[in-house]
């Protein structure tokens, strides 16, 4: 895989993770958040690694509980700049996110904060495993609309919390 540790890379940078080929342009934090805010992000590269990225850079600025608030509207206003119907199966589903944000708080309290948002995620490898939540919730749970549209807490284990390291804003 490129490393992605350099600062700004302008041209277009190719990784690969297991078999899935990325094509990316790795820009700084500001400028990342900036698109993302601006839904300019271009959408053929808004998958999960941009997820994760943008969660840590939240989590980094706001703390958890702005961090979710942020990840919502920014998501749901994306998605809607981007045409994505709000399906069962496509659309904002609120317990995934969170989820994520809660994974990705626990993981920098505990391992502590990196430069960028590309090195925290290029660090923590298990943060690049998209369905670790079905260690957690049941399909049946996952699925539902309950799910979807508020945050359920996980019916098969617990969530892992952070032991209370200062690695981000709020807890």
């Amino acid at each position: 895989m490129v490393s992605l540790l350099f600062g700004e890379i302008t041209r277009p940078v190719i990784g690969c993770i297991g078999r899935v080929l990325l094509l990316y342009r790795c820009v700084n934090d500001d400028d990342f958040v900036q698109q993302f805010e601006t839904c300019s992000f271009p959408f053929d590269q808004w998958h999960h690694r941009a997820h994760v990225k943008l969660a840590y850079i939240y989590l980094l600025r706001f703390g958890l509980d702005g961090a979710g608030r942020k990840l919502r509207e920014g998501i749901r206003a994306y998605n809607a700049a981007n045409k994505v119907p709000d399906e069962p199966t496509r659309g904002y589903h609120e317990t995934l996110t969170m989820f994520w944000l809660r994974v990705i708080h626990m993981t920098a309290q505990e391992y502590g904060p990196r430069a960028t948002a590309d090195e925290f995620f290029d660090f923590h490898p298990q943060l690049s495993q998209k369905k670790i939540h079905r260690l957690f919730y049941s399909a049946d749970l996952f699925m539902s609309a309950r799910a979807k549209r508020e945050f359920v807490e996980p019916d098969l284990a617990n969530l892992p919390k952070p032991r209370g390291a200062a690695g981000t804003r709020g807890n």
